[in-house]
């Protein structure tokens, strides 16, 4: 079944009062979430027997069904009131907010089931500042009803215990979608700035979800890569160039973050030297993370880092807003993008490459768009050899080195054009044995 949702990035301006109260927020958040994981690890020492004579799984999952029972929530309220006094004696509003705590508590068991199902590899930890492991985002409820524009002024959205806020890119959102708002979080980035992440439902009673399915003839091959960033074949051609020749600065924050974890490393194994007597951890916990001018050279190179980040969401959005609002294609096919076997399976220098293009991020981005306006997304295998086969004739070649041209090597066919635009070509042809349909 497809998904009826998707998300929108909105960049919000706090004032100091509403950013000290998000940060309130968050700081709470992160020791209520430490707090909840130290009461369930006691409880369940507490309660081995109980587990064992009910043959309850794992030892902790269904963890809530003897919640009640125990007064877990009590239990709760006793720790948590060790750490901040004044937690549940202050007035309403300047408290933690009941969706955040409900929230925090339903993630951890969330983390805990997957983590016996072996979807993920590793229990949830405690929250840290040395490690920076924080909670860096909180639940807005309720969206639809909480989150809406200030019918006088459409700069300013008024979002659930902050009040209105200032909003950057407002246009980027319909007065439709607003009215079709699920939830949202608001969260802070790494350079202390705020997004407001919008979760939309998508009405298909709307005339523009519908224009995207019947105005629609043929679909489109996109194929990414190094030197040419996207390639589109099919319906329509379009080449677009790599981002880092087009934007030298987006070159340069790059060159310039490397410089600095370069800096900071040197300092790290310095110490390291200095205090060869000492166990590694305590090195790093005593010196390292206390060293002001080794924090001061991460947070300059979090920004660097940020900073490409947006120019590459930027760019990458223009391109998804080309395709589905010029080109509109009934289809989209593209290669299965595995950036972690890409890094395993390549040279240091290409590794670094992959990483710098934000791939999984196109993909990510694009899946999103095909939700929205309906369009069918197509993911090739990922052992479908796009670049070697002829577009023409449809044979392989093999042994086929890395040429900005391709040429066909068989008398009967002699095609000759660009490596990335033959990929494309080869993935708008794609029949059904060789890909398989999203579920968006």
């Amino acid at each position: 079944m497809k998904k009826d949702y998707y998300t929108k990035v909105l960049k919000v301006y706090l004032n100091p009062e509403q950013k000290e109260r998000a940060e309130k927020i968050l700081s709470e958040a992160n020791t209520y979430f430490n707090t909840c994981l130290e009461c369930r690890h006691i409880f369940l020492d507490k309660y081995k027997e109980h587990i064992k004579e009910n043959n309850i799984d794992k030892m902790f999952y269904p963890f809530w069904k003897f919640c009640e029972e125990f007064e877990y929530d009590k239990f709760i309220d006793k720790k948590i009131v060790q750490y901040i006094p004044d937690f549940y004696t202050r007035p309403k509003k300047e408290r933690l907010p009941r969706d955040v705590k409900d929230k925090i508590k339903i993630y951890i068991e969330f983390v805990v089931k997957m983590y016996f199902e072996k979807v993920y590899k590793t229990l949830p930890n405690f929250k840290q500042i040395k490690k920076g492991n924080l909670i860096n985002k909180f639940y807005l409820a309720n969206g639809h009803k909480n989150i809406r524009f200030n019918p006088e002024n459409r700069n300013e959205m008024k979002v659930p215990y902050l009040g209105f806020v200032r909003v950057v890119n407002s246009d980027y959102l319909l007065y439709d979608e607003v009215n079709n708002i699920a939830a949202g979080h608001l969260q802070r980035d790494i350079d202390n700035s705020y997004n407001l992440i919008l979760v939309i439902k998508i009405d298909k009673n709307n005339d523009m979800y519908h224009q995207y399915i019947t105005d629609l003839d043929d679909g489109i091959g996109i194929d990414l890569g190094v030197r040419k960033y996207t390639v589109i074949a099919g319906k329509a051609e379009r080449i677009y160039e790599d981002p880092y020749k087009l934007y030298p600065k987006l070159l340069k924050d790059y060159e310039d973050a490397k410089k600095i974890i370069g800096i900071a490393n040197k300092k790290i194994n310095m110490h390291i030297d200095k205090n060869s007597n000492m166990d590694y951890n305590k090195i790093m916990t005593d010196i390292v993370y206390r060293s002001k001018s080794i924090q001061r050279l991460y947070a300059k190179r979090r920004k660097k880092l940020k900073r490409i980040d947006n120019r590459m969401k930027g760019y990458i959005r223009s391109i998804i807003t080309d395709i589905v609002t010029n080109i509109k294609p009934k289809f989209i096919t593209i290669e299965t993008i595995n950036t972690h076997d890409m890094r395993k399976h390549s040279g240091r220098a290409l590794m670094e490459q992959i990483y710098m293009r934000k791939f999984s991020l196109f993909r990510r981005l694009i899946m999103d768009a095909c939700r929205k306006y309906g369009i069918e997304l197509r993911l090739a295998e990922p052992c479908y050899p796009s670049s070697k086969i002829c577009s023409k004739c449809g044979r392989i070649r093999e042994n086929f080195s890395n040429q900005e041209v391709f040429r066909c090597k068989y008398d009967d066919c002699h095609n000759v054009m660009d490596r990335d635009l033959n990929a494309a070509m080869n993935l708008y042809q794609l029949d059904k044995e060789f890909y398989n349909v999203m579920e968006l």
